[in-house]
């Protein structure tokens, strides 16, 4: 009798000990969230406020202090969804939402032992954000507003497969007497360690047309070839065009851009 009513005990409190479990596992404190958040950029990002569960939350999104002294800068907010069952397929997939100054974006991001990925990316922001990853933009003064879209794209250790669409919108720069100069797509596109560029324009006063590459999994380098021409005969351009050289016979002239962008670095993607 007494050895029956130790292992009824004993499941009950088994029991408790899974009750207590599931509790926490799904009433898990947005805290959690931030806390990922700032072990996977590295400290770079943080969500000093949040709410919600780690589940379901929002917080405000901010870049870390660049010293001891400066003030974390507020982006805007975030608001995730995790779906739990995904975690039975050995990946975690997040459905991120930020609205900010200017800027709206949403995507679907999926983390995994042997690849990542990114659903439904759709974001529009001032073109002055890609100031942290090509400084030389801060330099010419470059505004304007950039869309990024993209249905999906898979990185795993070998290789980049899948495709976006970058749109410069009201594109304009200080270095140019005339503003806007229109809007220009670049669309990229992979399926291995490189990715394949082309240059276009919508439209604008001037016509720009190139296609290079992206080196994304060896150093970087960014390499664009092309040609560039008014669209009509503007006399205020023809300064900044001569830069390229004298215009070949239908009046275009040839240029070479090349600079060096973030790499991905498989070892640190993929640390297991």
């Amino acid at each position: 009798m007494k050895h029956g009513r130790f292992w009824r005990w004993l499941g009950f409190f088994a029991l408790g000990l899974v009750v207590y479990g599931v509790f926490l596992f799904v009433f898990a404190p947005a805290d959690y969230f931030a806390r990922g958040v700032g072990l996977v950029s590295r400290g770079a990002v943080t969500v000093p406020q949040s709410s919600g569960t780690f589940w379901r939350g929002s917080g405000t999104l901010a870049l870390a202090r660049a010293t001891a002294h400066d003030a974390a800068q507020p982006l805007g907010q975030v608001q995730w969804i995790i779906r739990p069952w995904q975690l039975f397929t050995g990946s975690i997939v997040v459905e991120l939402q930020f609205a900010g100054h200017d800027t709206e974006a949403r995507a679907t991001v999926g983390v995994g032992l042997r690849h990542h990925t990114l659903d439904n990316v759709a974001i529009v922001a001032p073109v002055g954000y890609i100031a942290p990853f090509y400084p030389a933009a801060g330099l010419m003064g470059l505004s304007g507003r950039l869309r990024v879209t993209a249905a999906t794209l898979e990185i795993s250790k070998e290789a980049l497969q899948g495709s976006a669409e970058l749109l410069w919108e009201g594109a304009a720069s200080r270095l140019l007497p005339i503003a806007p100069i229109g809007d220009y797509k670049l669309q990229v596109s992979s399926q291995g360690k490189r990715a394949d560029l082309r240059l276009s324009t919508v439209q604008g006063v001037l016509q720009i047309a190139g296609q290079g590459e992206w080196r994304l999994f060896e150093d970087g380098t960014l390499r664009v070839q092309g040609t560039i021409a008014p669209s009509a005969p503007q006399p205020a351009l023809e300064p900044f065009l001569n830069t390229f050289g004298p215009p070949q016979a239908d009046g275009r002239r040839s240029f070479t851009f090349e600079t060096r962008l973030m790499s991905l670095q498989p070892a640190a993607l993929f640390p297991f």
